[in-house]
């Protein structure tokens, strides 16, 4: 079979598997120019200008950097208050999250969903070099209290995001993906397809970053999360040079990240106190909110 051949056949078994997302947007359909063939390589790779699948991402993992909403995050008060007092966050490694349910099982499944084609060390290095920090849209439901601050024994304070210019993928902002078991099976289906054919898998691009932005619905969806996807394995020196730095916590990894950067603020607009916060805790953030000019209200 000719190059130009297989070109063809790559492009019609891909665009049969991207049916259902060209029906919501008409623009997600490749062409023979979208792939590249290596001789030398166990995998097939799309050509670097194509976006076709970012569009699909961005469909089942929604861009939030530049919409202008309010976004919400519960805290116990002790972090809370640093947060407030030293003007940061923490975003948490992916690597923290080793529970028998916890992000990190997420991630290896959405590996397995999909069947992503990388070697263990790859998927390692990823654990260790993703950093998130968890936002919610919703500032109502009860269950935030409960299982996030102990009992109402925390603040829940209310963000806004302003991107500073093109943020490119050094970080994301995006909505979780919540799988009812189906949402990948289009991926898995196509590579099976593909691997039957040419005995080799094709590479996406920016793939394995969704992993951290997935999990399956009948567990999470409660949280309508947004995540704040921070890369600081690849994009380190852009980081790192906007006062970004690791913080060790006894195992557990972070990054501490000003609110006010070059790269974006994320401004704290309101605090709401928790009901079952001692006064003296209560009169602290008061306190403190007055000092920084932030509204707040007690719960």
């Amino acid at each position: 079979m000719e190059y130009k051949d297989k070109l063809r056949q790559l492009k019609e078994i891909v665009n049969k598997h991207l049916q259902s997302f060209t029906a919501v947007d008409g623009s997600i359909i490749t062409d023979e120019q979208s792939f590249l063939i290596p001789n030398s390589t166990q995998l097939l790779h799309f050509n670097d200008d194509d976006i076709n699948f970012d569009k699909i991402f961005n469909l089942k993992a929604p861009n939030q950097k530049i919409i202008d909403k309010s976004f919400f995050h519960y805290k116990r008060f002790d972090i809370a208050y640093r947060f407030i007092d030293e003007d940061f966050i923490s975003a948490s490694a992916l690597s923290n999250f080793i529970g028998p349910d916890d992000d990190i099982k997420e991630y290896e499944h959405f590996f397995e969903t999909t069947k992503i084609p990388y070697a263990k060390s790859f998927i390692e290095k990823q654990k260790e070099g993703l950093f998130v920090f968890c936002l919610t849209e919703d500032s109502v439901t009860e269950r935030f209290w409960n299982e996030y601050v102990s009992d109402h024994n925390g603040l829940c304070l209310e963000f806004e995001f302003h991107a500073h210019g093109y943020l490119g993928e050094s970080l994301e902002l995006r909505k979780i993906c919540y799988d009812d078991g189906n949402d990948f099976k289009f991926y898995a289906d196509m590579q099976d397809e593909i691997f039957s054919t040419f005995g080799r898998y094709l590479a996406t691009t920016g793939l394995a970053k969704f992993g951290a932005l997935y999990k399956r619905r009948a567990s999470y969806g409660w949280e309508k999360e947004t995540r704040l996807l921070l890369n600081w394995s690849l994009f380190h020196d852009d980081l790192a040079k906007n006062s970004f730095s690791i913080d060790i916590d006894v195992s557990k990894t972070y990054l501490k990240i000003p609110l006010k950067n070059n790269l974006f603020t994320l401004r704290i607009k309101s605090i709401k106190i928790g009901k079952n916060l001692n006064n003296s805790q209560k009169d602290q953030i008061k306190t403190l909110a007055d000092k920084k000019g932030l509204s707040w209200i007690e719960e």
